[in-house]
């Protein structure tokens, strides 16, 4: 008889505990994902204000709170996750940022674009400028937002108060991600890549392109009779770091090499040169270390015949030859036929043979993919290459 009655008693417990559930939420974080702006039922999740006003999804107001309606499964998707991730971002603490972000950007919602923007601008507004670049994702769909312009405004001006240095940094992070990616930034939305630039190139006068600038280097005093090149060539025998005459110039404000005068300073960068090519938007971008210092747009193999590996830059000709790859004759330099322009840099790869860089005169075919499997530059373009970039530096071709 008395194991009936506690069994009797389990049961109305049970009962009662079934009625209350729905009304209240306790579910933990990572309890399913149901994608971006719907529960895991397929209902809306969208936001409210504290004064029951709707919002637009995506709306990071600190007040913004998710909603849980009796009965309704509680909203834990991507979206909600990055939506909170972004205001406790905001309030200082970041640690679940780039996981909740993630994890957003897989959902590939409609609107992911406006949604990763409003994320940006609250925590550009915040001061919270390096969290801001990773609530952006990992590459440029946030390029598809309306009034981008305005978030990078937003976003360019919070960075005016930061160190030159720190700025500098954030402008290469923030370049560096908008030219990676599906969008196609160079035709839709160049004056925003443009904006970008600019302000990276004004940053980087004063921080690394300057005799007296604060990046990473050591000091050389020029000996009598000591070139520029040769200078180069000693700091790479010392280092094994690949360093040009032509990046020395540059760095240290050098208009003519054949007037360096000995006893004069000069920095010589401790950063490491390399090049990532960017086959999604047609982006070359040159960095030194993590910081990218010079971006161009460029042309590309058709039917995907430039090839996404590592090379190596084995060689610089100027005035070459050209060899027509569809025919193996040898075309010379200054020869009508003769298409690479002044300048060919040699990339080597233990499978991949005939690969290089070099300029040409089809304007039209930068942005394109239209060679046999080289990276084209516009002439201009191919020619400051040339000069800067040293030999065994490492270009790697990214999809």
């Amino acid at each position: 008889m008395r194991n009936f009655l506690v069994l009797l008693l389990l049961c109305g417990l049970a009962f009662l505990g079934y009625q209350t559930i729905g009304t209240t939420w306790a579910a933990p974080p990572e309890q399913g994902d149901a994608g971006p702006g719907e529960g895991p039922d397929g209902t809306s999740t969208k936001l409210v204000q504290n004064d029951g006003a709707t919002a637009p999804n995506g709306d990071l107001h600190p007040k913004v709170q998710p909603v849980v309606h009796v009965g309704q499964t509680p909203p834990n998707g991507a979206r909600e996750r990055y939506t909170g991730a972004v205001a406790a971002a905001a309030g200082g603490d970041n640690a679940a940022l780039t996981a909740a972000t993630a994890a957003f950007c897989r959902g590939n919602a409609a609107d992911l674009g406006d949604v990763l923007a409003a994320g940006v601008a609250r925590l550009a507004e915040a001061g919270r400028l390096s969290d801001a670049i990773v609530a952006a994702g990992d590459d440029n769909r946030l390029l598809r937002a309306t009034g981008l312009a305005v978030v990078q405004e937003s976003l360019l001006r919070a960075m005016e108060r930061a160190s030159p240095t720190e700025r500098a940094e954030l402008l290469s992070s923030w370049v560096d991600l908008i030219t990676r990616g599906p969008v196609r930034v160079w035709r839709a939305n160049y004056p925003v890549l443009k904006q970008a630039y600019i302000a990276l190139q004004r940053a980087l006068e004063g921080v690394l392109f300057d005799r007296n600038g604060t990046w990473r280097s050591r000091l050389h005093k020029v000996r009598p009779g000591e070139s520029l090149a040769r200078i180069a060539i000693d700091f790479e025998k010392e280092t094994g770091l690949p360093m040009a005459a032509g990046l020395l110039r540059r760095i240290n404000g050098i208009q003519d090499p054949k007037l360096l005068q000995a006893g004069v300073r000069l920095r010589i960068p401790t950063d490491r040169i390399h090049v990532i090519v960017e086959k999604s938007t047609y982006s070359l971008k040159v960095y030194l270390g993590s910081l990218v210092v010079r971006l161009y747009q460029v042309g590309l193999g058709k039917d995907g015949r430039t090839p996404e590996v590592e090379f190596s830059l084995s060689e610089k000709q100027n005035k070459p030859d050209w060899t027509e790859p569809r025919t193996g004759e040898l075309i010379p330099y200054g020869d009508p036929r003769h298409l690479i322009g002044d300048y060919f840099l040699k990339l080597s790869h233990p499978v991949h043979d005939g690969f290089g860089l070099h300029g040409t005169a089809d304007k039209g075919s930068i942005g394109q993919d239209s060679s046999m499997g080289c990276i084209r530059l516009r002439a201009t373009d191919m020619a400051a290459v040339f000069d800067y970039l040293p030999r065994r530096a490492k270009l790697v071709v990214r999809p």
